[in-house]
C-alpha cells in the first residue's frame, strides 16, 4: 500500500469513526431527555445514520422484549431507525400479533443505540475496505489534496 493510499484508509476510517461518536452522543440525548428529531434536524439525523453505519446492519431486525416477555418484531434495524426521525411523541404506538403496545421513546432510543454499537465495528471494518475504492488522495508536499475515485 502506498503512502498515499495509507493516509486515505485512514483519513476515511477516522472520518467514519468520528461521526459514529456524534451520532452516539445524539442518540445518548435522546435517551436522556426522551426526546425527538425536530423536522430541521431530520436530514442530519438521517445522513449521520447513513454515514456513521455505511448501512452495515441494514437487514438485520430489531427486536424490543415488553415487560412480559413479548419479543415484538420492529422490523429491520436501518429502517426503524430511519423511521423514528419523524416520531413526534414520546409514546410510540405499536400493533403486534392484534395487540396495542405503548412504549416509551427512550426506550426504543435505548434499543437503537444497543444495536449501534454491535454494528459499528463492522462498518469501521468497512470503511477500511472502502477507503481505498472510492476515494483517492495524492500527496504533495505539505498539502493533501482530495481527488474523486475512479
Amino acid at each position: 500500500m502506498s503512502r498515499e493510499e495509507e493516509v486515505s484508509v485512514r483519513l476515511y476510517y477516522e472520518d467514519t469513526l468520528s461521526i459514529q461518536n456524534t451520532f452516539l452522543n445524539w442518540i445518548e440525548l435522546l435517551i436522556q431527555h426522551k426526546g425527538t428529531i425536530p423536522p430541521s434536524h431530520r436530514k442530519a439525523f438521517r445522513t449521520s445514520l447513513s454515514k456513521s453505519t455505511l448501512e452495515v446492519g441494514r437487514g438485520q431486525n430489531l427486536i424490543y422484549i415488553t415487560k412480559d416477555g413479548n419479543r415484538i418484531n420492529l422490523g429491520r434495524f436501518y429502517t426503524f431507525t430511519m423511521q423514528m426521525a419523524y416520531q413526534t411523541k414520546n409514546i410510540v404506538k405499536v400493533n403486534y400479533k392484534g395487540k396495542e403496545y405503548q412504549i416509551p421513546i427512550e426506550h426504543l432510543w435505548l434499543l437503537i443505540l444497543k444495536k449501534l454499537h454491535e454494528v459499528f465495528p463492522f462498518a469501521l471494518t468497512e470503511s477500511r475496505r472502502l477507503s481505498g475504492e472510492r476515494i483517492r488522495m495524492q500527496a504533495k508536499p505539505g498539502v493533501l489534496e482530495w481527488k474523486p475515485g475512479d
